[in-house]
Order: structure tokens, then sequence, then C-alpha cells
């Protein structure tokens, strides 16, 4: 019986430990990065192909956006001062494409599900997001972390270029981005949800 205490409460200790490991890297994770979200008006074809449209066009001028900034700070003043750029992009698109949906283009705080591309896994939880709405909103969105650059337009694979990588490490530190790179974190993420919901 001893046995079966002295496990469980190793047990609940392990969890524990989990969850304040989690909790820290997800922190640091979102508050080194700043994310992308599009929402499209509608889930027609039609829509959710003008979404790609504005999202490619976006991601084209989101590198003289943000230039050789390398410090989320400074990307994250510059972020705030470039909504009025990035709705001009967006608006310009859909007008290009024959369409007449207004756009509103926002920064601040915006909450996004756990993401896993080829080697490395976004924890779910909030982060500071340029979000773009076209139309009503109301079809599927698509997002990506725009600064530092890392929109795959081809979701399954992520390679991470010497200069993204730099960037990441200097705002997250080397221990958080060599947790998000090993995948074996998502087996704490799946801990981590298990025990939040136990409470």
């Amino acid at each position: 019986m001893n046995k079966v205490i002295l496990a469980i409460c190793i047990g609940f200790l392990c969890a524990i430990s989990i969850v304040c490991s989690v909790n820290s890297t997800k922190e640091k994770a979102a508050n080194s990065v700043i994310r992308l979200h599009i929402r499209a008006n509608s889930n027609s074809k039609e829509d959710q192909e003008l979404k790609l449209k504005v999202r490619d066009a976006i991601l084209k001028e989101a590198k003289n956006v943000f230039g050789d900034i390398t410090d989320i700070q400074k990307a994250r003043e510059y972020a705030k001062e470039s909504t009025r750029i990035i709705n001009e992009i967006a608006q310009n698109e859909i007008v290009k494409n024959g369409y007449n949906y207004n756009v509103r283009t926002s920064f601040g705080k915006a909450d996004f599900p756990t993401k896993t591309y080829a080697d490395m896994t976004r924890p779910a939880g909030t982060y500071e997001a340029m979000t773009v709405e076209i139309g009503s909103g109301e079809g599927n969105n698509w997002w990506c972390v725009m600064f530092p650059p890392l929109c795959f337009v081809e979701e399954t694979v992520a390679v991470v270029d010497d200069k993204t990588e730099k960037i990441l490490i200097q705002n997250m530190g080397k221990d958080t981005y060599s947790m998000l790179k090993d995948n074996k974190i998502q087996i704490k993420f799946k801990i981590y949800e298990a025990f939040k919901q136990m409470k």
C-alpha cells in the first residue's frame, strides 16, 4: 500500500514539474514571436482562395515591414506602427481580385492552438498577433509566425535558416528553443493538458 501511495506521490510531483516546465516554455515562446492571423470572409471556395492571396501579398511585404530587426521589442513597436500598411496591402489585394470586402487589421493578443511543423512545436496559448479580418471574418482562418519569419507556406516542411534560428535563440533563450525543436515536448504538452483537465 505504501508503495502505491509513494508511486502516486512521485507521479503527482512529476506532473507538477512538467506543468511548471511547460508554463515557462509557453510564456517564453509567446513573448518572443509575433504571429500573423488571417480570417476569411467565409468558407466558400472563392473566399478561401482570396484569403490565401491576401496572405501571399502580406508575406511578400512582411520582409520589408520588419527589415533587419532582430529584437522582439523593436519588432513589437514596428508591428503596431505597421497595421495601416498591412491593411492597405490586404485591401488592395481584395480589390485587385474583384471583391469589395472591408478589411480590419489590428495588433494585439490572440489565442492560438498548438501547432507542429516538421521539427518545431508551437504551444497553444495567447500570443501577440497581427490579425487581418476579411469581410465578416467568419471563414476558416490561417496563421503563422510573422516574426521571426516562420510563415511556411508548405506546412509539412519547416526549415529554420541560421539567421532566423539566431533571432529565436536571442529572444527566447537556447533552452526554450531546444525544447520547441524537440518533438518530445508534445508529450509534455499532452500531460499538461490532462493535468489541467483534472484540476
